[in-house]
């Protein structure tokens, strides 16, 4: 699956955790209060201690959690989903998801970053193959670059234009060749060089050593 319909699987999974939230709640609260002895002629009024939360656990198994900041805000969210999948996702001050991050049941998994707007900038994942993507996208989340290796051991980057055509290309094949490509606005290649495996350069209009 092409790292654009890992990068929907994700948002989807994103707007689900933030759909009733079952809220984990674990502490212990210590109260000290130590009585003070009050002289005869100067009455003492004692000091009290503020509550003191102190909570420390090896493990910790749940489906679910979350973590909230000072004023109560969500922050962090972990859980699980029955379809098999997991996730894990960090919220900005205004509630705006910065980072999501899944595992699929079918093998893939997947990191987005968001910019301040809630726009996805960086996708990053893997499937069951053994290949693994990056994206770069714009401000209106259109791909402008992207990296690929695939299980074969083969790697390839691409650049694309606003209207999300790649227009170079850079590949390394696992034959042991390598190649890079010039494309114009419809799509032609209008530069093509490569290595062969076997030594052999190929220039534009050229076929030679």
């Amino acid at each position: 699956m092409e790292m654009q319909q890992q990068i929907d699987r994700l948002r989807a999974t994103t707007r689900r955790l933030q759909i009733g939230i079952v809220a984990l709640v674990i502490g212990a609260v210590v109260w000290e209060l130590r009585p003070v002895p009050v002289p005869v002629l100067a009455p003492v009024l004692a000091s009290v201690p503020p509550p003191v939360l102190t909570v420390s656990y090896d493990t910790l198994t749940c489906k679910e959690w979350r973590i909230v900041d000072q004023d109560g805000k969500e922050r962090i969210h972990a859980g699980t989903n029955p379809d098999g999948s997991a996730r894990l996702q960090w919220t900005d001050r205004d509630g705006i998801v910065r980072i999501a991050a899944a595992t699929f049941a079918d093998g893939q998994s997947g990191i987005q970053w968001y910019d301040h707007n809630g726009k996805v900038r960086i996708g990053a994942g893997t499937n069951a193959e053994g290949d693994a993507s990056v994206l770069w996208l714009d401000t209106d989340e259109k791909t402008r670059m992207s990296g690929r290796t695939l299980g074969d051991g083969s790697a390839s980057f691409r650049w694309y234009d606003k209207d999300k055509r790649a227009r170079i290309v850079a590949s390394t094949f696992a034959s042991g060749g390598a190649g890079m490509s010039w494309f114009d606005s419809d799509g032609k290649i209008r530069i093509n060089a490569m290595t062969r495996p076997d030594g052999t350069v190929v220039l534009p209009n050229s076929d030679a050593k």
